[in-house]
């Protein structure tokens, strides 16, 4: 059994997050709660992004002054972490007995598609290891799933992290290519053209191998009549060489 931490040795963002904090004075319950100030900012980041999240403007949304927020969330930082824990919903229901590859697959694809239904979670610095409820949450569901395997305790949680930076990280591209997509400035080319270029501008004393390997991926594409521009490929190949190297690493084990 672990002992409980100090309520007031803990970050206020922690405090907040865990309701750890010290009970209200006896007086009428106050009207604005962490929920409602949080649930504002999400609202508020879904439909301008991240950067249009501010304590005045939250408060402006509640009808409540910029000061009142500051009574039960310190900084903005710590309103950000708080809506970065409330954007996801809770981790997938995963079946244990189907095995630990099947259940990390299902895990990592929900989660890739968490970032992908509110990419602006992406902007948000990562600040340390998962601390949050929600965050606490994945990483326990995905822990689970390597119970019983012969993954060293450490082994699994940096199992657990790389799964996740793997998703974070390719939804990042994924959304920074939809986004080159839809601009009209005059930056570099996206997708099957970029490619074309790049084997055409790489001379092969400088590039030796940049050139064949492209014109390689482009015959490929154009043999399947695609137009180079799903992502998901890289994903799903990016996942499967990681259970790859674990399934490899337990086999060693």
């Amino acid at each position: 059994m672990t002992d409980e931490p100090d309520p007031e040795a803990l970050p206020p963002v922690l405090a907040v997050a865990w309701q750890r904090t010290p009970p209200p004075a006896r007086g009428p319950r106050p009207s604005l709660t962490v929920a409602a100030i949080v649930g504002a900012a999400v609202e508020i980041a879904d439909e301008e992004g991240i950067d249009a999240v501010s304590m005045a403007r939250v408060a402006g949304r509640l009808g409540y002054t910029p000061m009142a927020l500051y009574r039960h969330v310190r900084s903005k930082d710590d309103l950000l972490a708080l809506a970065q824990d409330a954007a996801f919903a809770d981790p997938p229901t995963l079946d244990a007995a189907a095995g630990w590859r099947p259940g990390l697959e299902a895990w990592t694809r929900a989660l890739a598609a968490a970032y992908r239904a509110r990419p602006w979670v992406l902007d948000i610095p990562i600040a340390g290891p998962p601390s949050l409820p929600r965050q606490v949450a994945w990483l326990d569901r995905a822990l689970a799933v390597l119970e019983g395997t012969p993954l060293l305790p450490h082994e699994r949680l940096s199992a657990a992290l790389m799964l996740s930076n793997h998703a974070r990280s390719w939804s990042m591209l994924a959304r920074d290519l939809e986004r080159s997509r839809g601009s009209t400035g005059t930056g570099p080319p996206a997708g099957t053209d970029a490619l074309r270029l790049v084997a055409e501008l790489a001379a092969p004393d400088r590039f030796p191998a940049v050139g064949p390997v492209l014109r390689d991926v482009l015959a490929a594409i154009e043999a399947e009549d695609d137009d180079g521009e799903d992502v998901a490929d890289e994903f799903e190949f990016g996942l499967q060489r990681i259970l790859d190297g674990l399934d490899a690493h337990m086999r060693r084990a």
